[in-house]
Order: structure tokens, then sequence, then C-alpha cells
């Protein structure tokens, strides 16, 4: 077996990134992007760290995805098999789904935010409010949310608030809320 790293230097501004990764961890630092950012990995981690840019979609078969520190004005991740961690990140809509994975948000800020894990629990802490409307599902798993008291935290369904809202719906699990 043959295994090889490749290390790539870009400069701090790009018009545009696509990475394309079968087998390997994906790691990109340090980068400004004007357009959008493609990243489709089968198995491997991804980590995108004091990035920003227009549009970040991360597509992963098999592996954890790590976005922190980072500016952007849409972020999607979908990932089969790995937990999702948004980290000091702000953004303006973001789509985040993982099949059997936790997703964790600490500090990220958007406007709209979907997250949805099949098989897994879903941890939100936030230290400000924000103007947000949060949507948290899990199918199998347990939803923590830990946020300061101006955010409203709802399980009813169909009962529609104005922002700051983070609605939250789990079939099999515990819904813990907290104030920050």
């Amino acid at each position: 077996t043959v295994v090889v790293d490749v290390y790539l230097y870009l400069p701090a501004n790009l018009s545009c990134i696509s990475v394309n990764d079968g087998v390997g961890d994906v790691k990109i630092e340090g980068v400004s992007v004007s357009g959008i950012t493609a990243i489709h990995t089968g198995t491997g981690d991804v980590k995108v760290l004091s990035f920003s840019s227009k549009s970040l979609k991360v597509e992963s078969g098999t592996g954890d995805v790590e976005v922190e520190d980072a500016v952007l004005s849409t972020v999607t991740v979908t990932d089969r098999v790995g937990d999702v961690e948004l980290k000091d990140t702000v953004f303006l809509n973001g789509t985040l789904i993982t099949s059997t994975g936790d997703i964790v948000l600490v500090d990220a800020l958007g406007k709209c935010l979907h997250a949805y894990s099949s098989t897994g629990d879903i941890d939100v802490s936030l230290s400000e409010g924000y103007d947000l409307t949060y949507y948290l599902e899990t199918s199998v798993g347990g939803i923590k949310v830990v946020a300061p008291p101006q955010i409203r935290v709802v399980t009813t369904a169909g009962v529609i608030y104005p922002p700051p809202v983070i609605y939250v719906s789990t079939d099999v699990g515990a819904v813990s809320v907290s104030t920050a």
C-alpha cells in the first residue's frame, strides 16, 4: 500500500476552491475565497479553519467535518458517517446533515440553520443572542441547547415565533435546555 500526502500552499485570496478526494484528510486554513468552495471526500476528515467564503459546500462519505473561525454566506455539510462541528463561525444560511454522527455548534451564529442527524446528538452552545432561526432535528439522539435567555427554544410543532428562536425535535431522545 502506498500512502501519498499532498500539501498545497495557496495564496491568501482566491476566487474558488474545488477539492475532490477519494481517501484522505482535507485541511484548508487561512484562506479567503470570494466565490464557492466545494469539498468532496469519500473517506477522511475535513477541517476548514480561519476561513472566509461566499459559499462552503462539504460532502463527505465517512469522516468528521470541522469548521472553525469562519465567515460564510452559505454553509452546507452533508456527511454520511461522521460528526459535524461548527465553532466560532458566522454565516447567513446553513444546512448540516449527518446520517450517523453528532452535530456540535459552539458560537456558530447564523440567520437560518437546518441541522439534522438521523442517529446522533445535536449540541448547541451560544454565548450571545442573534437574529437567528434554527431548526434542530434528530431521529435517534438527544438535543442539548445552552443559550442566552432571550433565545426562545421551542419543542411544540406548528407554533411559529419571531427570531431569535430555536426549534427542536427528536423522535427518540431527550431535550435539554439551559441558559448561558
